[in-house]
């Protein structure tokens, strides 16, 4: 089962709160309507919406002045009566995802939703899948360092890596020779295979 979004509204005018938290209620949205940025401040420190819908001018304060708080949650929409290309421009600097004028055009109000919230969705997945590759990377990274001599080392691991060819590693004893073999099978194709180390200088037979 789904579960619901959460959307928050901070508009002080009653009846266009009313009518958002209707709208959006009818679209499965968990929504919840607030007048104030005091009230909305009280209700941040207990919830965590994934949208705001946030009106420009309120009663005690502007609507830009909880908009820095408000991006490190979630994506949030602002609405104005002033529409022009200045406020439009200084809302989206500000970090406002979406940008809608009053009177409140209900099924452009839908699209902008969606479209923040799909947005937003799109954005959290790319950086789960970046930070997964980062993982991956620093994990399968035996050799640490970023000398220009260990750079050289990791260019060569991945121009080799790629490839079905033997590789002969040669070193004095306690160079990193296995190291080096180790970053060759975690950078190939095999790498979802066992590596084993042998070290033949315990082999009684060699």
């Amino acid at each position: 089962m789904t579960v619901a979004q959460n959307v928050l509204i901070i508009e002080d005018d009653i009846f266009l709160n009313k009518t958002l938290v209707d709208v959006l209620s009818k679209m499965n949205y968990q929504t919840q309507g607030v007048t104030s940025l005091a009230q909305a401040r009280e209700y941040l420190s207990k919830h965590e919406p994934t949208l705001v819908i946030l009106d420009g001018s309120l009663p005690d304060g502007k609507g830009m002045d909880i908009l820095p708080q408000l991006n490190e949650i979630c994506p949030t929409i602002l609405l104005t009566a002033y529409g022009t290309v200045k406020n439009a421009v200084e809302a989206i600097k500000a970090g406002a995802a979406d940008y809608l004028v009053k009177p409140i055009d209900l099924d452009e109000l839908e699209m902008a939703v969606q479209r923040v919230l799909e947005n937003a969705t799109i954005r959290q997945d790319y950086q789960f899948c970046k930070s997964q590759m980062n993982r991956t990377h620093q994990r399968n990274k035996v050799i640490i360092g970023h000398s220009t001599a260990l750079q050289k080392v990791h260019n060569l691991i991945q121009a080799v890596a790629p490839t079905d060819m033997s590789v002969l590693i040669q070193g004095e004893s306690g160079t990193g020779k296995e190291l080096v073999a180790r970053e060759l099978h975690e950078s190939s194709e095999r790498s979802q295979r066992n590596f084993v180390a042998l070290d033949c200088c315990t082999r009684k037979t060699l």
